[in-house]
């Protein structure tokens, strides 16, 4: 089941349709940082290459994060 958020970056307002696991894992890596979702995503978002869609370069980077945290 898929979950829509919108978030606001610097240059215009935005929404993002990812899984609820996503986001469950977002929002726990976020809290770990001290972090809304929102800023956590932001933060990220700044390394994006450009031929990398949005919602691709999130769950990577959420699953990349995940396993250096599991020592994978």
């Amino acid at each position: 089941m898929h979950r829509k958020r919108h978030l606001t970056l610097p240059t215009h307002e935005t929404s993002l349709l990812l899984e609820r696991s996503f986001w469950d894992t977002i929002d726990t890596l976020a809290n770990r940082d001290n972090k809304s979702w929102q800023s956590w995503v932001r933060d990220i978002l700044v390394d994006k290459p450009a031929d990398i869609g949005r919602a691709t370069w999130i769950r990577t980077t959420a699953h990349n994060h995940v396993k250096k945290l599991a020592n994978v």
